[in-house]
Order: C-alpha cells, then sequence, then structure tokens
C-alpha cells in the first residue's frame, strides 16, 4: 500500500511533495500525541473517580459506624438517601459481617420500600474484585464497560463491623473524557493549520532557487545560450548546486569557443592530413613495388637457371656410363637445387600471406584417404633414415573434411619433414583424431632433439632459428607458415616440446558442415560400367532435385535404369509397380521420412523387398546404428563418395565393374582445350585489360588478385586464361604476366 502511494507521489511537484510531507507528518504526530493524551486523560478521570468514591465512601462509614453498633437501621438508611442528589451512584449497600444486609440504596427504587436481596447477591457485593487491592486503605474496586463497583470494609476500633459496596456509572468520566478529548482535537487541528501555514512560507523560501534555476536550464536547452547564468541567493547547498551549475556553463562556452575555432581551421587541417596520408601513401605504395619487383626478379633469375641445372641433374643421372662417384654428385645436386627451390617456394609463401593475397578454398574430401596418401610418403622415409612410423586414428576417420587441402597438406607435410629431419633415432607417429562437431585434431610427435622452452613461441615467427635448424638446413619459415595457414582456416597450432626428449606439434580445425560433394582426384562417372550387360533396376527417393539428378546420372552411367520418387509415400507407389533391385532412399523428407518408408516396406514386402540404402547427411554414429536396426542394409554418407556407391553394388547386387575406354572425342576436345591456354587467343574488354596493365606496372599484387577474380567470375569463356595469370601470379612472374597480356587481344 505505501510501495502504490511513493509510485502515485513521485510524480508530483517539489511543492505538492512538500506539503503532503508536512500534512503527513502533521497529521502523524497529531494522531500520537493525541492518543498519548487521551490515555493519558482516561487514566487520570478513572484514579479522580475513585479518589471521589473512595471519600465517599468515608463519609457513608463516619455516619453509620454508631447506627450499626446501636442496630439503628432507620439513621443509616436516612445517611445513605443522600445519594439521591447523586446521579451517577447507581447502588449503596451495607452489609454485616453474618452476610445479612443491614442497610441498601438503589437509585429506581423509592427509599421507604424495603430492598431484598438473596444470598447470592450479597456474596457477590461482598467480594473483592481480583483488579486492583489497596490493602493499606483496606478498600478494592472493579471496573466494567458501564459501571465501577467500590468495595470498602468498614471498621470501629480495628475491628471490622461491616462492609460498603457502592456502584457508580462512568457517565461522570465519559462527559470529563470527551470534553477533554475535544479540546485536544481542537488544538492539534490548529496545530496542523498552523504548521502548514508556515510550511507554504519555508517552501516559498526553499523552492525560489530551484525555480530559477529550471528556468535558466530551459533557456540554455531551448536557446543554446551557454553565457546565461543564475544568480545564488544563499550559500547553502541550493547556492553550491547554483554555482556548481554556472561553473558548467562556462565550461561549455569554452569548448564551443574551442569548437569554433576548430571549425574555422579544420579545412587547413584536413588539406594537411591529406598531404601527409598522401606522402606516405606513396611511400607504401615505392616500398610495396619494390618488394614485389624484388621478390619478382629474384624469383624469376634464381628459378630460370635452378630449372636448367634440375632437369639437367635429371637427364644426367639416366646415363648408364656414370660411375657410382658421379652418381652421388649429381643426388647432391639434384638435392641441393630442391632445397634452395624450397626455400624460394617458403619466402614466396610468406611474402603473399603478408600482403594477404593468400586465398583459403575450402573443399570436401574424404579424411582417411587424405592420410593414408600422406602416411606413404613418410612410411617410405622412416624406413630410409631407420626410424619407427606409426600411424593412429580415433574416432570416425570414414568421414568427410572441409578444409583447405592443399594448405592442410603443406602444412602436414612440413611438420612431418621437420620430425623426421630433427630426429636420429626413436620414431615419428602421426596421430588423427576426429572430434565430432568440435573439429578436427592432428598431432605429430617425435622422440628427437626437442626444443628449449624459452624457444617454443619464437619458433613461429618467420626466419627464427634454433642452432640445429641452422646446421640441417632450411630458410626458417616453414613454421612461420604453417601457424599463418592454420590461421587463416580457423584452427590453431600449439607445441609440447622438452629439450633431448622430443616434441609433440597439436594442429586443430573446427568442423565445418559439408555441403556438396568431395571433387574426386582421378575417377569420373565415366570411369566405370557394368562388366556384362545386366538388367539392374534402381529407386533413386530424395526430396532434393540435385541429389537426385546426381545420384541418376551415377547409375545411368554405369548401364543401371533408375526411376526416381521425392517422397517416401510416392517411393511405395513406384515400389507397388515394379521392384527395383536396389532402393537409395533418403532420411529427411516431406510427406514421408525415409525411416517411416522402411518400415512400410518391411511390412508389406517383407522377405521379397529389395535392398534398401540409407542415404543422409546425419553421420553421427548412433544416428547411423539407428537406421541399420530400423532395416535399412547399408549406410552411405552425403556427400557421398561414387567408389562407395561402386562398392555398395559390388556388395549387395554381386555386380562385376570394369573401366570404361576414353572416347576418342573426348580426349581430341581436351587437347584443344590445352591448346587454347596456350595460344591465348581472346579479346578482353578495354577496361579490364587497362586494369591489369596498370596493376602490373605498380606491382599492385592485391589489385591483381582483384582483376583475376573478376576475370573469372564475370567473363566465363576465359577461365582458361585466368587460371594462367593466376599461377604466375602465384610464384610472382611478373615479366611472364607482362608477355602474356601482350598476346592477349583487347577491345
Amino acid at each position: 500500500m505505501i510501495g502504490i502511494i511513493i509510485e502515485k507521489l513521485r510524480d508530483w511537484s517539489i511543492n505538492k511533495k512538500l506539503n503532503a510531507l508536512v500534512f503527513i507528518i502533521c497529521i502523524s504526530i497529531g494522531f500520537s500525541m493525541s492518543l498519548i493524551m487521551s490515555l493519558n486523560e482516561t487514566y487520570t478521570q478513572k484514579r479522580a473517580l475513585i479518589y471521589e468514591l473512595h471519600i465517599l465512601a468515608d463519609l457513608v462509614i463516619a455516619n453509620t459506624n454508631a447506627a450499626i453498633l446501636f442496630g439503628d437501621a432507620k439513621t443509616a438508611k436516612e445517611n445513605i438517601s443522600a445519594f439521591k442528589t447523586n446521579p451517577y451512584i447507581n447502588q449503596v449497600h451495607v452489609i454485616l459481617p453474618n452476610k445479612k444486609i443491614f442497610v441498601s440504596y438503589l437509585r429506581d427504587v423509592p427509599i421507604e420500600q424495603d430492598i431484598t436481596l438473596n444470598q447470592a447477591e450479597i456474596n457477590h457485593l461482598q467480594q473483592h474484585p481480583s483488579e486492583l487491592v489497596n490493602s493499606k486503605l483496606n478498600y478494592s474496586y472493579e471496573m466494567y464497560w458501564d459501571r465501577i463497583d467500590f468495595v470498602k470494609q468498614m471498621e470501629f476500633q480495628g475491628k471490622i463491623i461491616g462492609t460498603l459496596f457502592i456502584q457508580s456509572n462512568l457517565n461522570l468520566l465519559i462527559e470529563r473524557v470527551s470534553w477533554n478529548l475535544l479540546i485536544i482535537f481542537i488544538s492539534v487541528i490548529a496545530s496542523i493549520l498552523l504548521a502548514l501555514k508556515l510550511s507554504s512560507r519555508l517552501q516559498k523560501l526553499l523552492l525560489k532557487p530551484i525555480f530559477q534555476l529550471l528556468n535558466i536550464m530551459q533557456q540554455v536547452s531551448t536557446r543554446e545560450d551557454y553565457t546565461l547564468r543564475c544568480q545564488p541567493s544563499s550559500k547553502d547547498e541550493l547556492g553550491q548546486l547554483i554555482n556548481e551549475f554556472n561553473s558548467m556553463l562556462t565550461q561549455l562556452d569554452i569548448r564551443d569557443e574551442k569548437l569554433q575555432n576548430y571549425r574555422e581551421h579544420l579545412e587547413e587541417r584536413v588539406e594537411q592530413r591529406t598531404a601527409e596520408l598522401a606522402i606516405a601513401r606513396d611511400e607504401a605504395l615505392a616500398a610495396n613495388k619494390a618488394k614485389s619487383l624484388f621478390l619478382a626478379n629474384m624469383s624469376h633469375e634464381i628459378r630460370t637457371p635452378l630449372n636448367a641445372i634440375l632437369g639437367y641433374a635429371q637427364i644426367l643421372k639416366r646415363d648408364a656410363k656414370l660411375t657410382e662417384e658421379h652418381k652421388k654428385l649429381l643426388v647432391t645436386i639434384e638435392k641441393s637445387g630442391n632445397h634452395l627451390l624450397a626455400i624460394i617456394n617458403d619466402i614466396l609463401d610468406i611474402s603473399k600471406i603478408e600482403a594477404g593475397a593468400v586465398e583459403i578454398r575450402p573443399t570436401t574430401f574424404y579424411l582417411k584417404e587424405f592420410i593414408e596418401n600422406i602416411a606413404a610418403i613418410f612410411k617410405i622415409r622412416c624406413e630410409q633414415v631407420k626410424l619407427n612410423w606409426q600411424l593412429s586414428y580415433h574416432g570416425d576417420v570414414e568421414t568427410l573434411i572441409v578444409a583447405d587441402r592443399n594448405k592442410l597438406q603443406q602444412v602436414l607435410l612440413n611438420l612431418l619433414g621437420n620430425a623426421i629431419k630433427f630426429t636420429e633415432k626413436g620414431k615419428v607417429e602421426l596421430q588423427v583424431i576426429v572430434l565430432g562437431e568440435q573439429g578436427y585434431q592432428f598431432e605429430i610427435i617425435d622422440s628427437g632433439l626437442g626444443i628449449e622452452s624459452s624457444k617454443l613461441e619464437s619458433i613461429f615467427e618467420a626466419f627464427q632459428q634454433e642452432k640445429a635448424g641452422i646446421l640441417k638446413g632450411g630458410s626458417g619459415l616453414g613454421l612461420a607458415i604453417c601457424k599463418r595457414y592454420i590461421g587463416l582456416m580457423q584452427g590453431t597450432i600449439q607445441v609440447h616440446s622438452e629439450l633431448g626428449k622430443g616434441s609433440r606439434f597439436i594442429v586443430t580445425l573446427p568442423y565445418i558442415e559439408p555441403i556438396n560433394l568431395p571433387e574426386p582426384a582421378n575417377l569420373t562417372i565415366e570411369n566405370y560400367q557394368l562388366k556384362s550387360p545386366t538388367q539392374i533396376t534402381a529407386l533413386v527417393v530424395d526430396d532434393i532435385e540435385d541429389s537426385c539428378q546426381l545420384l541418376h546420372d551415377i547409375l545411368t552411367e554405369l548401364g543401371i535404369e533408375v526411376q526416381i520418387a521425392h517422397n517416401g509415400a510416392e517411393a511405395l507407389l513406384k515400389l507397388r509397380q515394379q521392384l527395383p533391385n536396389i532402393v537409395f532412399m533418403d532420411i529427411q523428407m516431406p510427406v514421408m521420412d525415409g525411416a517411416t518408408a522402411m518400415r512400410m516396406i518391411e511390412k508389406e514386402f517383407s522377405a521379397n523387398r529389395p535392398v534398401c540404402i540409407a542415404v543422409s547427411a546425419s553421420t553421427l554414429e548412433h544416428q547411423i546404428r539407428a537406421l541399420l536396426d530400423n532395416g535399412f542394409d547399408n549406410f552411405i554418407a552425403k556427400p557421398f563418395k561414387f567408389e562407395t556407391i561402386y562398392r555398395c553394388l559390388e556388395n549387395h547386387l554381386n555386380l562385376i565393374l570394369e573401366k570404361k575406354i576414353p572416347d576418342e572425342s573426348t580426349v581430341a576436345l581436351k587437347v584443344s582445350s590445352e591448346t587454347l591456354a596456350v595460344n591465348f587467343e581472346h579479346q578482353l574488354p578495354e577496361a579490364l585489360y587497362q586494369r591489369l596493365l596498370n596493376a602490373l606496372e605498380l606491382h599492385d599484387l592485391t589489385e591483381l588478385q582483384q582483376a583475376i577474380n573478376m576475370l573469372m567470375q564475370t567473363h566465363p569463356q576465359y577461365q582458361v586464361l585466368a587460371h594462367h595469370l593466376k599461377e604466375q601470379l602465384a610464384s610472382y612472374d611478373i615479366e611472364g604476366m607482362q608477355e602474356t597480356l601482350e598476346h592477349i587481344k583487347h577491345a
């Protein structure tokens, strides 16, 4: 309740709030004082009434003792009949020690009429109330809501000769208390009115400077004139507030003046800063041009003679007349040339990374196949240097991975090559850990020389090499490139090593959901066909048209007759019309999903049902197990691998597949494309041609990259040319690119 009242008062003006506060305080104080004074007055009047009864009792006892001693009831009755003039006395009784009424008085009974009380009434009159007993004066009383009973013993010379009972109503007490309460109420009301009057005058003194400050603030806000000031009228807290507000206005005025001066000179500063930036830009472009020119010249000048060195070394190695000594010398020449070539490639790679010219091209490929190809290389290299090679898998490695295959391969080749280089005995191990949706982890472990703990961070910096690295040879760029490549793929690379106990490099890549099929390396849908003519039919069920068409094309190229359905219900209709040899069933489809369709097929066709293969992008182990338990004969993950489909047909339908012989027209078309790639008989738009030419003259690698990308995206007919230019850019062959453009026709 109080909270609601406070909430309503919150938006009131200060004047109203102060009035309400004073009123509430006055009411609270007045009520409290009235209550206290009323209680005190009631108690005081009560004590006065008892005292008056006590005086009356003493008078009655003094006048009645002689009558009791002489048994003169008539005289006693005349004495107590004087109470008739007191309107507040209801009853008076004198009771003898033998519990008999000596004389009685009742207001409503005539004096001359005898009053008779029974023994119970006499006992009640004689008993002492429990509220208060004054043993010293030998009396007691008890108050009720409408009366007070007063009892006192009658004594003569120390002997009790009777008991006096007086009953009085409370009219006198009520009259006195009511009159006093009225006076108190009038006094409280007068006090409240006086307090409100004084409060109103004090509020004007308090609120006047506040309203004055508010008025100045409104004027400043409306007119945006920070020269206005509010004059303080006192030195109290409100005066300090006004002084601080004036100080704030002064600071704002100074700020505006500074801003105005800044605006007046802003144009000059902008021109000055623009000139400085132009100089800095020219210097950066000149430095970038010099760097690009140096790298291009270095690559060209070193690769040209190196090509002859390596070429002739390979030719001479075929000469059977060479002595063993000469063969060793040729092997040394070839190794040194390849080492120099690797250094050049590393320098170009790190330069491209720093220039932001490296692009990440994620592709989808099979993890195990990728690792097996790398492992085959290093297994032989370990055998050559008598090291133990170990390859271990953890998790589902029969899965797809989305990453830049070439860059990931370069990273693993570099790390494994370093492991073999710096390990003289023991082992080199590659661990592949599949973490599901948490990503992939590759660990390269060796028992080689190890790395000092203080050098673990610096080894990933360009041109940083330890003493062992210098002795073994190298550019000091390999690990720097690895870290940059992994970073571009949103991954991490860590190293744990102890000097003399080997090293452990940990490469972690994030999980990316595969959205397309892996690109087959040496296998296309034209590579295989059925060995002998066989009538095989298949039903492909998938709600995605592209998936249906792809699987249709693969199976059709094998010589299989294919039907298509787009949901489980449609598949059941086609199965009822004609049973195929095999069904490729997607799982998540509208109308009826694959799992429900499989249960219907089991129920309706029983043992005569065709082979049913589940096809899904959900490749978690428990999901695959649930599908197989549901009745499917096998599972193919999306994006699927062509070899998996072929193997599925061989295993479930006992089909034999053989490679197809390439068509001569296809070969001729390929030769024609290769010839077109070197003749450069194209015609480029003038704007794009000039953009390429200007970027070459400025050695602006970023502009070259963007121009080539535009060529690939907006002019499909120039794909061969674009790829050729991109290869030249990757090797910093600036002169070669200029020669290429010289052969290009342009509009």
